[in-house]
């Protein structure tokens, strides 16, 4: 007699999303959100979730050398003739005019509109698109280089522990094999600030 097996689900454990294992993820939204990484991934799913917009999907596209390739297969897939908004998010990192150049080379690449300027939309009849970097503006209406690590770490820091977070990366460098720099000092950072809070 044959035995009937039932699938068995995943559930995501950031934005709590269930899904079969091998099973290709959908669009099921007219609205969505494209995050640069993990890190990225679960500020926008917690974001989202605390302002109650449970009409955008949030996609973690991957690391930016990822975007083009899956913004073109994104583009292909059977429900986005549906989508109405599409923004990406990403870091600015160390170069903000090479992040704004690989975020509109991506969007051009599959005949979307274009925006010039970080966090503002551009639109056509069928869409709109927008992107932001992160950490976001400057008190001058520049956008900043850094990450989203950075974007965290500015809304503390007025607070004392940051000094001794500091003082611990100061130590932790100087004692680095060959005198290599720290990989990844913004994440770094974040991490040991979050270890210390009581």
């Amino acid at each position: 007699m044959p035995t009937t097996s039932k699938k068995r689900t995943v559930t995501c454990k950031v934005c709590g999303s269930e899904f079969y294992p091998g099973e290709k993820w959908q669009i099921w939204s007219d609205k969505l959100l494209l995050a640069e990484g993990t890190d990225v991934h679960r500020l926008l799913i917690y974001a989202v979730t605390y302002y109650q917009k449970f009409d955008v999907q949030v996609i973690n596209f991957g690391g930016i050398d990822e975007l083009r390739l899956f913004i073109e297969n994104l583009h292909n897939m059977a429900n986005f003739s549906k989508v109405t908004t599409l923004v990406i998010a990403r870091d600015a990192e160390t170069n903000v005019v090479s992040a704004i150049d690989k975020v509109q080379s991506a969007i051009q690449n599959v005949n979307l509109p274009v925006p010039i300027e970080p966090f503002q939309y551009k639109s056509n009849e069928h869409i709109k698109t927008a992107f932001m970097l992160f950490p976001g503006h400057d008190d001058h209406g520049q956008c900043r280089t850094g990450t989203v690590e950075d974007l965290c770490l500015a809304t503390v820091a007025d607070d004392p522990l940051l000094d001794c977070v500091n003082n611990f990366l100061k130590c932790a460098q100087k004692n680095q094999e060959n005198d290599e720099e720290i990989k990844h000092p913004w994440k770094s950072k974040i991490y040991a600030y979050l270890a210390g809070i009581r």
